[in-house]
């Protein structure tokens, strides 16, 4: 009578961020007779196995475009001509982890040029293109003359978020500045900040009145 036995009755299988792994799940004939076997649901494989031997599957899972979490997969159903096991059902899970990844959209940024004492503004895009949250604890530049909207954001995985950036410059003159943003961790990135101070125009009349003499006629 052919008996069947497996490795686990539940397959857990972790991955990193936007990759790939295996997992093994064994099938053995602890019986005197063939096993003969099918799988459906996550795998198909069938097969033979001889009394005292068994069989390797090979389960393949991949974390691409998925957020670090816990993921119920579908399970896989092994039949065999076990009478006292006909049906055996084996539980799937994917765990995926990581961390949030900072890719701002830019390394540098020209914000623009503006008369001293006025302001222009550009913007900027922050991409996360890892798979957890990106916490961005600070951001700001070395000078006054540079400001932001956001000093502080959470951006989910595989998504992006957008700051305003103001130049105010003080003088006539090209500006220069870094911006450096502070993620998980106190990693630091730096955005290279440049603008343009321009000179303000001022008016003067030669008169404020003018007279006119004429003769007659």
């Amino acid at each position: 009578v052919p008996q069947i036995a497996l490795s686990a009755d539940t397959v857990f299988a972790s991955a990193p961020c936007s990759d790939s792994v295996t997992a093994p799940l064994t099938i053995y004939n602890t019986g005197d007779s063939t096993l003969f076997y099918n799988t459906t649901g996550y795998l198909i494989a069938s097969g033979g196995i001889l009394p005292g031997d068994s069989a390797l599957l090979t389960l393949n899972f991949s974390s691409n475009g998925l957020a670090a979490g816990a993921y119920p997969q579908t399970p896989l159903t092994v039949n065999s001509n076990d009478p006292l096991n006909p049906v055996r059902v084996v539980s799937i899970a994917l765990t995926v982890y990581g961390t949030g990844e900072i890719l701002p959209a830019q390394s540098a940024v020209y914000v623009g040029a503006a008369m001293y004492g006025d302001s222009v503004s550009n913007t900027l895009m922050i991409y996360n293109t890892g798979c957890n949250f990106l916490s961005i604890a600070d951001i700001a530049a070395a000078t006054p003359f540079f400001t932001v909207s956001d000093t502080a954001l959470t951006i989910a995985p595989f998504d992006s978020a957008q700051i305003t950036i103001t130049f105010a410059p003080d003088t006539l003159m090209l500006y220069a500045d870094s911006l450096i943003i502070y993620n998980d961790g106190d990693s630091a990135h730096i955005v290279y900040l440049s603008g343009n101070g321009l000179g303000v125009p001022q008016i003067a009349l030669s008169a404020d009145t003018v007279f006119a003499s004429a003769p007659c006629s």
